[in-house]
């Protein structure tokens, strides 16, 4: 369709498809065997997930709507269930039949705040998800003055990190301190990893790691070097941005050992 084709007079109305294709016999070609179209009419798809027989979408335009697919009869694909929640999923990860864990940016019946959001879904009934709850990552303390963080777990599904009930995402963002009459600001650089306790129907911060002060200290913080990945290994959780590796131990998140990978401007 013609989403967001500002220029065009009258576009076409955007929808969302789901097609099923088979291999030919005997052949390199697809042929199409069933769809669902018309999905989320005059709206964007921002993530989908295939799992088993059922496909999980989330489109957006002002509400986001979480659909279930169900591709159980693939020349008859149907719409299950709908969902409409404030904010829009950008990656959907599935903990079980029943759950879906996501992350996407926050917001209300107006639109998005940018805001990066993790949300749980219940979909244990398809004809009628629910979310369980939601969480709004704060990269830096509000009282700080910052006014807008980001994540690469946002749009680059291998900085998002779930292992035994536990989530690790990546938050960054500069926040300021202005003396008292506004005119001299010092700047601060923010990056971190933020581990999330992932229960059944709940969601809580667990901890932080912080590599802010291996940057701030030598104003490299201009240069990229955000929390870019992080891998949990036995006991320990593996924090990686662009100068130094950190080791912590999950169980205090007292660092056990770091390596500097060499911190420059380039």
């Amino acid at each position: 369709g013609g989403w967001n084709r500002w220029w065009l007079d009258n576009p076409e109305e955007s929808e969302t498809i789901v097609c099923v294709l088979r291999q030919v016999e005997d052949s390199n070609d697809l042929s199409e065997v069933g769809r669902v179209d018309g999905i989320a009419l005059g709206e964007r798809l921002w993530s989908a997930r295939f799992v088993d027989e059922k496909a999980y979408l989330v489109t957006f335009r002002n509400i986001d709507p979480l659909w279930i697919i169900d591709l159980s009869n693939p020349s008859i694909p149907t719409i299950e269930g709908e969902l409409e929640v404030p904010g829009v999923s950008t990656y959907i990860h599935p903990l079980d039949e029943n759950r879906l864990l996501t992350i996407g940016y926050g917001g209300d019946s107006e639109g998005l705040d940018w805001s990066t959001q993790i949300s749980l879904f219940d979909v244990s009934d398809p004809n009628n998800p629910t979310l369980s709850t939601s969480l709004s990552l704060m990269p830096a303390d509000e009282n700080g003055g910052w006014s807008w963080g980001w994540s690469e777990a946002n749009y680059e599904h291998k900085a998002f990190q779930y292992w035994n009930g536990t989530l690790a995402i990546p938050m960054s963002t500069y926040k300021y301190d202005c003396d008292e009459d506004g005119w001299r600001c010092t700047y601060e650089y923010v990056t971190k990893l933020v581990l999330i306790d992932v229960t059944d129907y709940n969601l809580e911060l667990d901890g932080e790691i912080h590599h802010s002060d291996f940057y701030n200290e030598d104003n490299t913080y201009w240069y990229d070097i955000d929390v870019r990945r992080s891998i949990f290994m036995g006991d320990f959780v593996y924090s990686i941005s662009k100068g130094v590796v950190l080791v912590h131990d999950l169980s205090d998140f007292e660092m056990k050992d770091s390596v500097n990978l060499g911190i420059t401007s380039k």
